[in-house]
């Protein structure tokens, strides 16, 4: 009767870890690849999330150049069918796909919207207790019309499935629990390795919201 899933999580985000891991990932690789300067710090987050820390898309942005706006309307199969741009297993590719698993570009965005959600996110931030630094995180909430065939199904089949888009052995690198993230190139590409958890679920529940007329019918039959 017009009712809504919600569900609910709360994360405890290791900003800190995050920003020492991508420093000393991108001196890596840096040495590795000859002093490539355009690897830097900002870039290993960047392939990690698929977006840089301003909101433009690795898809429409892959040199990370500035005053840039956020945007949200490109194509990973018609733009970066081989994810030299935005990574296969970048956190923003594996939580919604769009056109990229399949030929039939117009066909998967079809199949991908019964998994699409409505999400909103807040920080939040928790003073330091004795011995202890200040917890810092998100508050996620989404909106279902089906929590396993929306929420569920994008976490378990494409966030944190180890074979997605052809994968082998690693899941989202901003919130999974594997310690492996390949970054694609023409060049042949690289590993990343080692990489510790960024995030822990601290809680969280599934809720269901009923429309104005549900709640009607429940009255109606007290």
């Amino acid at each position: 009767r017009n009712g809504s899933f919600l569900v609910v999580r709360q994360f405890q985000q290791h900003v800190e870890e995050f920003d020492d891991y991508c420093a000393l990932a991108s001196k890596r690789l840096s040495n590795e690849l000859g002093g490539d300067p355009a690897i830097t710090q900002q870039w290993v987050a960047a392939k990690m999330m698929g977006r840089w820390q301003d909101g433009s898309s690795l898809v429409r942005n892959p040199e990370g150049k500035t005053d840039r706006p956020a945007d949200n309307s490109f194509s990973y199969g018609a733009e970066d069918p081989q994810g030299h741009r935005c990574p296969f297993g970048s956190h923003i590719r594996r939580a919604n796909p769009r056109d990229s698993l399949g030929d039939d570009h117009e066909n998967q965005i079809r199949i991908g919207k019964r998994h699409r959600i409505l999400r909103v996110g807040r920080t939040y931030e928790l003073p330091a207790a004795r011995r202890q630094k200040a917890e810092k995180g998100l508050l996620f909430m989404c909106l279902n019309a089906d929590i396993e065939r929306q929420y569920e199904f994008m976490q378990q089949t494409w966030v944190a499935a180890t074979s997605f888009h052809g994968l082998v052995d690693e899941n989202d690198p901003t919130i999974g629990s594997r310690d492996r993230f390949s970054i694609p190139s023409w060049e042949g590409g690289v590993v990343l390795n080692n990489i510790p958890r960024f995030v822990t679920t601290r809680g969280g529940g599934y809720f269901f919201m009923p429309s104005r007329s549900a709640l009607r019918y429940l009255i109606s039959r007290l």
